[in-house]
């Protein structure tokens, strides 16, 4: 995908010029939709592509993201096109002053801004160039690396050179390999009530998440009490911590310390559950890729994640952004009854823990 190097408002090669231009929610995916920008159709991005440039390892008072790439950047939250489905009044934005996910009013017109993407459409079709794509790898329910990645019209595909077809399921990523999930939501909405996704730009309520399809959730379990992420290939708990059984029926889920949550997943490794060897806590991000935007209450798939509860899960971000200074003892928490992100939870609280791990050893 491409990002705006500048939020709108500011131009320059620095940004430098101009100032940010603070708007409505209606506003922002308006004029994302409308700009006419190296012949490219942009528009707002999701929560979790929002997410993904948060930069987690600031510790002075600037905007939480890389600024060789986005310089001069507001220290304020940026609008995404994800829903917040409770109230449909409201929005989900990334805080780049204090590096959290939370809902905002969606007429809300002062201190939160804009900044638009671009998303080439990596659906696989059977017209195909030859050559592979430098900076691109193929990645999908198995992950392997023979698939190329080919230039195809405007956008990049995956095919088997050996077979000489399109793999089923599997898609191009750039080269920091992130392979963004759907959110999951597949409906629009006014402020109200949901209505059909409009198909023309110049509807006021074009541009929502529910109009953009990406690589759909997608969940194997494997009934060894793991659940498989089909788009990232990593190996989930499929029980909160302090469950057990086919559907998690068994116990109860247990908040813990930090410590003892990261003993937790140490054990799962030390004994090879289910055959693998490294199982950890996630970070932030691999939790936000499988949340369900789509839904009220668990924002998970309740078939894949059974029994899970209406709480804070640990992560294994630590704070370290911003007006705080780095602190070992705070760590981000992901709240799957709220979907937001937080990062004070200090390590003796208790909390709800889910390990995830790889197919593969390092």
């Amino acid at each position: 995908m491409t990002w705006l190097k500048c939020v709108l408002g500011q131009t320059g090669d620095n940004c430098e010029l101009g100032s940010p231009t603070a708007n409505n929610y209606d506003t922002a995916s308006s004029n994302c939709a409308s700009l006419a920008f190296a012949g490219k159709n942009w528009n707002l991005p999701t929560i979790d592509e929002l997410e993904s440039i948060i930069l987690f390892n600031k510790t002075d008072s600037v905007a939480a993201i890389d600024p060789q790439y986005f310089p001069n950047s507001p220290l304020a939250p940026l609008w995404s096109m994800t829903n917040y489905i409770p109230s449909l009044n409201y929005t989900w934005v990334a805080n780049f002053s204090n590096a959290k996910v939370e809902d905002k009013y969606k007429i809300t017109n002062s201190g939160v801004y804009t900044r638009c993407v671009f998303r080439p459409d990596y659906q696989c079709n059977y017209s195909y160039a030859l050559e592979n794509v430098p900076g691109y790898s193929c990645g999908g329910k198995c992950g392997r690396a023979k698939y190329q990645c080919v230039e195809h019209i405007a956008d990049v595909q995956c095919v088997d050179p050996d077979q000489d077809k399109i793999p089923v399921g599997y898609y191009c990523g750039a080269s920091r390999q992130i392979s963004f999930s759907d959110t999951g939501q597949d409906r629009c909405y006014n402020d109200l009530y949901p209505i059909p996704c409009p198909q023309d730009s110049i509807n006021i309520h074009f541009g929502q998440d529910g109009n953009y399809a990406n690589n759909p959730l997608t969940f194997y379990d494997y009934q060894n009490g793991t659940i498989n992420d089909g788009n990232t290939n990593l190996y989930w708990e499929k029980c909160s911590a302090g469950l057990t059984g086919a559907n998690c029926e068994t116990g109860s889920p247990t908040a813990i310390k930090y410590s003892e949550a990261f003993d937790h997943c140490y054990q799962l490794a030390s004994q090879g559950y289910a055959g693998l060897y490294n199982w950890r806590l996630p970070t932030h991000e691999e939790f936000t890729n499988i949340m369900h935007f789509g839904k009220t209450g668990v924002l998970l798939d309740a078939t894949a994640f059974p029994a899970t509860t209406l709480g804070s899960y640990w992560t294994s971000t630590i704070r370290n952004t911003n007006n705080y200074n780095s602190d070992q003892n705070y760590h981000y928490l992901v709240n799957f009854g709220t979907g937001e992100i937080s990062n004070d939870a200090w390590y003796n609280s208790a909390y709800y823990v889910r390990c995830v791990s790889q197919m593969y050893n390092y």
